[in-house]
Formats: C-alpha cells, structure tokens, sequence
C-alpha cells in the first residue's frame, strides 16, 4: 500500500530539536505532542480534583458585577451585559487606537495584503472564478426575482409591449416583435 504525502505538510522543527514534517500550526513533533496531551490531561485531572474546573452549562460568577451566569465556554469570564461593555471598553482603550488609528501601521498592512495579492493573483483569480461559478445561477435567480426579469418558453406566444402585435418568442430572453426588435438594434 503507498501513502501520498500531503502537499500542505512543510519540514519544521520542533522544541526538543527534532526536525518532522507538520502543517502550518504544528509545534511539536509526536512524540513531545503526546507528552503535551498527557501533561494537559494530568493538569485537567487535577483541576478537576481540586474542583477549580469548570464545565459548559454549569453556574459561574461574574468577574465584574458578580451577577451567576452559565459557562458558555472555558475562558468565559463574564456574564453577557458585561462582556459587551467589556469588548468596547477594550477597544477604546489607548493601545487599539494607537493601533489601529497609526496610518503608518495600517499602510504597511495594506502594502503587505497588496504584495501577497500581486504574488498570488492566478491563485486568487481561480478561486474568485470559482466562487463565482459556484454562485451564478443562485444570483441570477435572484436578479430576475428582483427586476421581474422572466425567461420566456421558446414558441410561446407573447404581446410586444411596444406596438401590442403579438409575436412568437424565438429566443429564450426576447421581450419584443422583430420589427421593434430591429428598431432598437437600428
């Protein structure tokens, strides 16, 4: 039996110096991956013992109005109101304005996303090709839904809404006669 290689997989290094081949977020190589999961399961056990550990659903205090909430997820440190206070005053806080505000920084940003586009334009270009294709017919749809655009049935008989001579529809999006169609195209 033959086993393909991933193309995604890069040679990287890991900590204790051993050199593996790992994907874009790999650390560590097996054998130290497998002592770090034993390691975070004892820690686990142990929280679990002393019972400092939390689980989803159970009751947790909040940590800025002391209100009980239930744990929606392990890092939670606050109940629902406070956590979106919390998220605006976060991000009025002088070092996101500096950031985000410094038009050096978000220049820079900017070049960088430019030169990464440039290098991978054939890249970008299959994919934005695809998406498209993906989603043509479902836009069209909805185009048509939208101005009242119908296709019409081929030899279905139909009234020009110019001169109110009915006609005989030959192609699947013709709206008029073919003496009104030939005036516009004139």
């Amino acid at each position: 039996m033959s086993y393909r290689i991933n193309p995604r997989l890069s040679p990287k290094t890991c900590t204790c110096g051993v050199t593996f081949l790992g994907g874009t977020t790999a650390k560590y190589c097996p054998a130290c991956r497998e002592e770090r999961t034993r390691q975070r399961d004892r820690e686990k056990y142990q929280r679990k013992k002393a019972g400092t550990a939390r689980s989803l659903g159970s009751a947790g205090i909040c940590a800025i109005c002391g209100k009980q909430y239930t744990v929606q997820g392990g890092n939670q440190k606050y109940c629902s109101e406070c956590s979106i206070a919390e998220d605006k005053r976060r991000k009025n806080e002088s070092w996101h304005r500096e950031y985000y505000g410094n038009p050096e920084k978000r220049r820079r940003l900017l070049e960088r996303a430019k030169q990464w586009a440039e290098e991978n334009r054939g890249r970008m270009a299959e994919i934005l090709h695809r998406n498209y294709e993906k989603t043509k017919d479902a836009r069209n749809e909805k185009r048509r839904k939208r101005t009242g655009y119908k296709l019409r049935p081929l030899g279905r008989t139909e009234i020009c809404p110019k001169c109110g001579i009915s006609f005989t529809v030959t192609e699947r999006n013709q709206r008029y006669c073919d003496k009104c169609r030939q005036k516009r195209l004139d």
